[in-house]
Order: C-alpha cells, then sequence, then structure tokens
C-alpha cells in the first residue's frame, strides 16, 4: 500500500513541476543551463587556423560570384583575415551559451556522431552549428555554422564549414531592402590541389 502511495506522490511532484517549467510561454528565447559538456569549439578552430599559419602550406581561393569562378592564391596575412569569420561566429562565450541546445546523434554509415547546437534565441547571429566526429578516431572531421547578420540596409544570410585540415567554405546570401539578392561562394584550400567541401 505505501509503494502505491509512494508511485503516486512522486507522478503528483513531477505534473506539478512540468506546469511550473511552462508558466511563461511567450518568451522568445529559451535559457539552457547544462553548459558544461559543450564541445570547445573556439579552441578546435583556432588549432586548425594556427597550424595553416605555423606550415608553409600553398594556400589559395576559390570565389564563385554571380556565375563566375576565380582562383588567387592567399597569404597568411590573407588567411588570417578571412578565418577570422569563424572566430566571430563561435558559441563558447559563457553569456550566450545558455541559449543554445545541444543534440547528437549518430551515422552508423559513415561511422560519424554529429553534434548539433540550435540557438534558441532569434535576435543571436549564429543559429546553427554542427560538428562531425569520427566515431572510431575521435577526431572532428567538419563543422558547418549557419548566422544571420542584419542591418537597415540588408540581410545577410553566412554558411560556413570547415573540413578538417583541407579547407574553409564561406557562403554569403546578401538581401538588400529594394530585393536585390548577391550571392558569393569562397573557398579557402592547402594542403590540397582540389577543394571538396
Amino acid at each position: 500500500m505505501h509503494r502505491k502511495h509512494s508511485y503516486w506522490l512522486i507522478l503528483t511532484l513531477l505534473l506539478v513541476h512540468s506546469c511550473k517549467s511552462n508558466n511563461n510561454p511567450t518568451t522568445s528565447s529559451v535559457i539552457i543551463t547544462d553548459t558544461a559538456n559543450y564541445f570547445d569549439l573556439n579552441s578546435y578552430l583556432k588549432a586548425q587556423i594556427n597550424e595553416v599559419l605555423e606550415t608553409p602550406y600553398y594556400i589559395y581561393k576559390i570565389t564563385n560570384s554571380n556565375n563566375q569562378q576565380d582562383s588567387v592564391p592567399l597569404s597568411k596575412t590573407d588567411f588570417a583575415s578571412w578565418s577570422k569569420i569563424l572566430l566571430t561566429n563561435s558559441i563558447n562565450d559563457s553569456i550566450n551559451r545558455q541559449y543554445y541546445k545541444e543534440t547528437s546523434f549518430g551515422n552508423y554509415a559513415n561511422n560519424t556522431i554529429t553534434l548539433s547546437y540550435t540557438c534558441t534565441n532569434n535576435a543571436l547571429p549564429v543559429q546553427q552549428i554542427s560538428i562531425i566526429i569520427g566515431e572510431e578516431s575521435k577526431q572532428v572531421q567538419r563543422v558547418f555554422i549557419n548566422a544571420w547578420q542584419k542591418n537597415e540596409e540588408e540581410d545577410c544570410e553566412i554558411k560556413m564549414g570547415l573540413k578538417a585540415n583541407e579547407s574553409i567554405m564561406i557562403n554569403k546570401t546578401i538581401t538588400k531592402k529594394n530585393g536585390e539578392i548577391y550571392k558569393a561562394l569562397n573557398i579557402i584550400v592547402w594542403n590540397k590541389a582540389t577543394a571538396n567541401l
């Protein structure tokens, strides 16, 4: 009899707790309190960038813009400037981290694990990050970052990608307030003859 009473007490407490946690449904963002296990993306990106800056790689940039393609060599200084966009779109600072929810799933077809960070606050620039890690190697294979920049004159959607030890992709779509759309895809490559992002 005591066991039956205990089950009902636990069930009642759970229901009361769930009702209390939903008392503000109109808020535009959700604060996530469990942020202890976040992947330190900023440190990983810095290590990738520093490795390129410290190694005598041939670095070049492929640009696709307005249906035209161009390829130019990049200096280390140019590479540092281009790669900075990855670091400015990080979610690792303690203030913003609380607005990102982490999920993970395994892909058994290619033996990878994907960590996804989805933003619960529409006002923040970075809305989604995906990190693909080799299940056996435990090494990052790819990183994808989706971000927005908005001002009075234009909206800019930025899709960024990093293929570990090979290339960075920066794909911008700029929509002007007058309706004009400008698209530019830049791929920065090192340590490889061709890019395959």
